[in-house]
């Protein structure tokens, strides 16, 4: 009975793009409640224009500690002179239904300004009903001034549908400082068309040179995350967890590399 609770519930949402809003694709970043500034990896680019650090980054998490609800996310990201180039993808797999995202972003450096963009193939299918795919673009600008940073973007630009259901498009802002030697102060607000403001709010801090820690709050909806990554020579072990109001934590692991 709670799988067929939570299958009903994700099919409502009609699309990976709101779960994973929930439940973001990598450990810090749901560690972090989505806020990209603070997790600050590769997979930033799945749910924003903003292909950030050269390197690959996975993840893996069972939503809602559902076994029946694998999730699986890659994503790699490298550098051109001022351009960043990035690629990734998401999977929900289940005999049921199943959703994968693929991403594929640039941004260009001009210096206190980046301006960025992400093309999404979304690709859906559910058991005995139908299959759908559509294609999806995010774009944004990046501002910085240390110790400073902010991001503005919009998601879901084309306003496609899928499943007969149109993709609401949303406005996402975040703003990132350190305010002491190793840890930076984040806040994002998110409006999407129908439904009030989504603040959110975390902290990362880097309390030895291979050990960081993130913890975050999330209003509307009501949700803690909280995470760690170690870092060992070029290469990361990262996990992160979310509360959910009503159901169970989603825990998230994952392993990444720098390139650089």
């Amino acid at each position: 009975m709670p799988f067929l609770i939570i299958l009903l519930f994700l099919l409502g949402m009609q699309s990976l793009g709101a779960v994973a809003e929930s439940i973001p694709p990598s450990p810090l970043l749901t560690a972090s409640c989505g806020i990209t500034l603070l997790a600050d990896d590769p997979s930033a680019l799945l749910v924003s224009p903003f292909p950030e650090n050269a390197g690959v980054q996975t993840g893996f998490t069972q939503l809602y500690g559902l076994s029946q609800l694998p999730r699986y996310s890659i994503a790699a990201t490298t550098s051109r002179k001022r351009y960043r180039l990035g690629v990734g993808a998401v999977h929900l797999d289940h005999p049921l239904y199943t959703e994968t995202q693929i991403s594929a972003a640039i941004s260009y450096d001009m210096g206190a300004v980046k301006p960025a963009v992400v093309m999404r193939v979304l690709r859906s299918a559910a058991q005995g009903y139908r299959r759908d795919s559509i294609l999806l673009l995010d774009a944004g600008l990046q501002y910085q001034m240390p110790p400073v940073i902010s991001r503005l973007w919009l998601s879901n630009i084309t306003q496609k549908e899928i499943f007969d259901q149109s993709l609401p498009v949303q406005l996402n802002w975040e703003l990132a400082a350190e305010v002491l030697p190793q840890a930076i102060l984040g806040v994002s607000l998110e409006k999407e068309e129908g439904f009030d403001f989504s603040l959110r709010i975390g902290s990362r801090y880097q309390v030895l040179k291979p050990l960081l820690l993130v913890a975050s709050y999330q209003y509307q909806p009501n949700r803690l995350g909280a995470g760690m990554e170690v870092t060992l020579g070029k290469i990361r072990v990262s996990y992160g967890l979310q509360s959910h109001s009503q159901l169970e934590l989603t825990h998230c692991i994952g392993v990444g590399c720098a390139m650089h």
